[in-house]
C-alpha cells in the first residue's frame, strides 16, 4: 500500500510540476503585460521557496537570512553592469555570476554558521544578513545607502527578464528533483530527523550541510541578478528580513523538504495574500499571521501531509 501511495504522489508531483511549468510558459505569448508581470513576481518567490527548501526543508536548518545571497546576487550583477558593461551580451548573464557570488560567500560562511543548531542558527544566518547589508550600506563603490540604478545601463523589459526567471525554476525544480532522489538526498533527509545517528551511519554531516547550503544560496543569488536588472534598481532592501520570511512561510504551507511542496505552497500564499489584502486592507497582517500559526500548531508537514493523509484514507476504504 506505501509503494501504491507513493506511487500516486509520485505521478501528482510530477503532473504538477509539469502542467505549472508549461502554463508559466505559455503566459510568456499571451501578450498581457500585467499577466506577465503578475506571473513575472509568483516565478521569483517560487525559485527562492525552491532554494531555501533544499538547506531548511531538506535538512532542518532554519534560515532566516536566507536574503543574504538574494542581495548578493543582485548586487554582484549590478555592479558588473556598471563597470564591465552590456555591449554585445545580455545582461542576465551577470546574474549568473552574481549566483556564483553567493555561492561563494556561502562557502565561506557556511562552516563556521552549520556548526550551529535551532534557534541559534537562525539567529547566526540573521546577524550575518543584517551585518552584510549594513557593510554594503557603508560602502560608495556599491552607492551607499542609496543603492545602484541600473537605468542608464539596461532597460526595463519584462519579457527578457520572464525568460531568464523560468529558465532559473527549470533549473531549480531539476536540481530539487535530482537531490530529493540522490543518494545525498537521502543523507539530508537523515541529518534533519537526527543528526547524531546520521553521523554515526557515516554521513559526512558537516560536508552534506555545506553543499545544501552552497546550492540554496546559488539559485537565490541567481533570482536576485535577474530581479535587479528587472527593476534596474538595486538597494539593500534585497536583504530585508521579510523576504527570507515569505519564503519559509510557502515551504512550510505547502510541504518542507518536498518536491511540489514550494509550487503548491507559494500558489497558496499568493491566493491568502491576495484574498486578505483586498478584503481586510488593515487586519491582513493579523488574520495571515493567525493561519500561520494555526498551519504550525496543527500541519507542520503542510498541505503535502494532507493529500498523503488523504491517499492513505482512500487506500483504507
Amino acid at each position: 500500500m506505501i509503494k501504491e501511495i507513493s506511487y500516486n504522489l509520485r505521478n501528482l508531483t510530477f503532473l504538477s510540476t509539469i502542467g505549472f511549468l508549461v502554463i508559466s510558459v505559455l503566459i510568456l505569448f499571451s501578450g498581457s503585460q500585467s499577466l506577465i508581470a503578475f506571473f513575472l513576481t509568483l516565478l521569483e518567490l517560487l525559485i527562492l521557496t525552491y532554494s531555501i527548501n533544499i538547506i531548511t526543508g531538506l535538512t532542518g536548518y532554519v534560515d532566516f537570512g536566507h536574503a543574504v545571497f538574494y542581495g548578493i546576487g543582485a548586487y554582484t550583477a549590478a555592479f558588473l553592469i556598471v563597470n564591465v558593461g552590456t555591449a554585445n551580451i545580455t545582461p542576465y548573464l551577470f546574474s549568473l555570476i552574481g549566483g556564483l557570488a553567493a555561492a561563494f560567500f556561502a562557502l565561506l560562511i557556511g562552516a563556521p554558521v552549520l556548526r550551529l543548531k535551532g534557534a541559534y542558527f537562525a539567529i547566526a544566518t540573521l546577524s550575518v544578513s543584517e551585518a552584510v547589508k549594513v557593510i554594503i550600506s557603508n560602502i560608495s563603490a556599491l552607492g551607499g545607502s542609496y543603492g545602484i540604478p541600473l537605468a542608464r545601463y539596461v532597460s526595463y523589459d519584462v519579457v527578457s527578464a520572464y525568460l531568464a526567471m523560468w529558465l532559473t525554476l527549470l533549473f531549480a525544480v531539476i536540481l530539487t528533483i535530482w537531490i530529493s532522489n540522490s543518494k545525498f538526498g537521502y543523507g539530508l533527509r537523515a541529518i534533519r530527523e537526527d543528526e547524531i545517528a546520521a553521523n554515526v551511519m557515516g554521513i559526512n554531516t558537516s560536508l552534506y550541510k555545506l553543499i545544501a547550503y552552497v546550492l540554496s544560496a546559488l539559485v537565490a543569488g541567481i533570482v536576485g541578478g535577474i530581479s535587479g536588472i528587472l527593476y534596474v534598481y538595486v538597494s539593500t532592501e534585497y536583504f530585508k528580513v521579510d523576504i527570507s520570511v515569505k519564503m519559509l512561510v510557502s515551504m512550510m504551507l505547502g510541504g518542507q523538504g518536498t518536491i511540489l511542496g514550494p509550487l503548491i505552497g507559494t500558489l497558496l500564499y499568493y491566493v491568502i495574500q491576495y484574498t486578505l489584502v483586498t478584503s481586510y486592507p488593515f487586519l491582513h497582517l493579523l488574520i495571515f499571521g493567525a493561519i500561520l500559526i494555526v498551519v504550525v500548531l496543527f500541519i507542520p508537514e503542510g498541505l503535502i501531509g494532507i493529500i498523503k493523509r488523504k491517499f492513505k484514507q482512500l487506500k483504507v476504504r
